[in-house]
């Protein structure tokens, strides 16, 4: 993969690193947040804190959604310039061939 990784292609896939590392610190603070939601409603008679608690999942979701979308179209964007480069040098690689080097070898 090293070797036919680019500058860009090293900086995409930083990108997608930063956005699972950054989902992955959502998944235990929904845990947090939805505890302290299931103990504010158990504790007070008041709907506030608890509209507040449940206006911060919302945040979250909208948060883990946006990051892991990120994640995933750089993390996508990288396979596909790798797959192309790698596709592309196979197909140099076969072309350089004489013809009668496939009657004995398989292509594949």
């Amino acid at each position: 993969m090293c070797k036919f990784a680019k500058p860009l292609d090293y900086l995409l896939l930083t990108l997608a690193y930063t956005g699972t590392i950054l989902f992955a610190f959502s998944i235990p603070y929904s845990n947090i947040l939805f505890g302290g939601m299931i103990d504010e409603v158990g504790a007070s008679n008041s709907m506030d804190s608890v509209m507040a608690s449940f206006l911060l999942m919302v945040y979250l979701a909208v948060f883990s959604w946006v990051t892991a979308s990120w994640q995933n179209f750089f993390s996508d964007w990288f396979a596909q310039r790798i797959t192309y480069r790698i596709k592309c040098a196979y197909l140099e690689a076969l072309l350089v061939k004489e013809a009668s080097y496939f009657d004995v070898h398989s292509p594949i």
